[in-house]
């Protein structure tokens, strides 16, 4: 079972976040032609339409899961229902956001402001739709081979696309954008053959006015829910460049996130593989094989993530030596641990989160997700004018926290959580693993090879002791 979790959840990597590797493998070639501003006008795109993510689905995306679940034979059925309501809201979408994008950015890239939008706006308009709901087919039926040679296939042309783009044509940040498209074009193209010829998923544009009220009441109050992870993970870039922090500094702070969302992605990618796992326990008649299984998984996915942050956070700084070969983005490693160890946030948000998803008490994790992105915005409002970056990255932190643990201490959240651990005890393990990452970032390379031989030989122990016990359960419930 967990050679599947880690083994899919790696894969899955590679098929949602082609751009992101595909960059990261040409990245040491590619950086002596890149700008901070590069990153700053790119990181403040991502940021910007992040601010509108939430709603390109209204909600939606979570009754494909909810629906396969819980009504297997007719979820066709309703999947064509929600595939035509999309549609026609994602026309209306594309439009609201070019025409702001346009005005937003104009004077920003200048005369590439047509370029820049529709590299944007053609894979929002035409790509996605089939794409996500291709890759949540092959994620719920447990068919990753399709998405394998889909990432495969399409990690070629991206890498090439990217490549080309910034070494031989010197476009900057046109080439990653110029990437994302290929990738989204080479993915749209496979799951149209398996979404719409295969299984014969085509838009029902004939819903009713109530069918269409119903399924609102449930979705919308998802969007304020997926609105958090904008305010919590890019906002803090659109209050620095409201504040008129000079774009390359914004850039500096892009490359130390654009850094992180490879350990980020990895996280999400296990947290995809693993919440309809989480979905199949809430299921299961024996409540108590169910909560032994979520609080299993939950302790490991900890773990792993834990053991994998402390070592990027310790040799990061390398990393960049050998990734950015530009003395100009050079620095940013320093603003890596506050990301990468807040991330340890996630496998405690998804125990919160999961099971109320999965009984529809969507209002009330609203207090987590929402809560989470209000107190990050405020905090970067107040702060950021005094301290700059350095308040973006605290208030970041400080905003994950809350939103992995939060829901501890909400009654009616708390209610549903199967996850039965003192959440005391892992806020100071992440606080701990926090203060070390900094204290050990600039250290010798020698003594960081010393450390590294520490926490293998520590992970080995912890295993014998406990770990080994913990996968031996798992792996006798097979739930893939």
């Amino acid at each position: 079972m967990l050679k599947k979790i880690f083994g899919h959840s790696f894969l899955y990597t590679i098929a949602n976040q082609i751009p992101l590797l595909a960059n990261l493998i040409i990245l040491p070639i590619v950086t002596p032609f890149l700008t901070r501003e590069d990153y700053g006008i790119y990181g403040l795109l991502l940021a910007y339409l992040g601010a509108f993510t939430a709603f390109s689905t209204i909600g939606i995306d979570v009754l494909f899961q909810n629906t396969y679940f819980k009504n297997k034979i007719n979820y066709i059925k309703y999947w064509k229902k929600y595939f035509g309501i999309l549609l026609i809201w994602r026309t209306i979408y594309a439009t609201i956001l070019t025409i702001i994008l346009y005005f937003l950015f104009r004077n920003k890239v200048n005369d590439n402001i047509t370029i820049v939008l529709v590299l944007v706006i053609i894979p929002i308009l035409f790509f996605e739709l089939t794409k996500t709901l291709g890759t949540r087919y092959c994620q719920y039926e447990g068919k990753h081979q399709y998405v394998y040679i889909n990432s495969f296939v399409a990690s070629i042309f991206a890498i090439t696309a990217s490549f080309i783009s910034i070494y031989y044509f010197k476009l900057g940040y046109l080439g990653w954008l110029i990437s994302a498209l290929v990738s989204g074009f080479i993915q749209f193209i496979f799951f149209t053959y398996l979404i719409h010829f295969k299984l014969k998923i085509i838009p029902n544009f004939n819903n009713s006015i109530s069918f269409i009220k119903k399924i609102l009441k449930i979705s919308l109050p998802i969007i304020p829910h997926n609105y958090s992870s904008y305010l919590l993970e890019s906002s803090d870039r659109v209050v620095l460049d409201l504040n008129k922090t000079p774009i390359a500094e914004i850039g500096s702070y892009n490359i130390a996130y654009s850094f992180s969302n490879y350990f980020g992605t990895f996280n999400n990618t296990l947290n995809t593989i693993l919440s309809p796992i989480y979905f199949k326990c809430f299921g299961l008649k024996n409540k108590k094989i169910s909560v032994d299984l979520v609080n299993n998984i939950t302790i490991l996915w900890f773990s792993f993530i834990l053991i994998s942050s402390l070592f990027i956070c310790l040799w990061c700084k390398e990393i960049f030596q050998f990734l950015y070969r530009n003395s100009d983005l050079y620095s940013a490693y320093e603003y890596v641990p506050f990301i990468i160890i807040g991330l340890l946030y996630r496998p405690f948000y998804v125990a919160c989160v999961d099971k109320n998803i999965y009984l529809e008490n969507t209002k009330s994790v609203l207090k987590i997700s929402v809560g989470g992105g209000i107190l990050n915005l405020i905090l970067n409002l107040v702060f950021i004018p005094f301290y700059g970056i350095k308040a973006a990255l605290f208030s970041t932190l400080i905003s994950y926290l809350y939103m992995g643990f939060s829901g501890f201490y909400f009654k009616d959240i708390k209610a549903n959580i199967d996850f039965k651990y003192n959440p005391l005890i892992f806020i100071t393990i992440i606080l701990l693993a926090f203060f070390l990452s900094l204290k050990l970032l600039n250290l010798d390379v020698f003594y960081k090879f010393i450390i590294s031989l520490i926490i293998i030989v520590l992970t080995g122990i912890i295993y014998l002791i406990k770990g080994k016990q913990i996968i031996n359960e798992l792996n006798k419930e097979n739930i893939l």
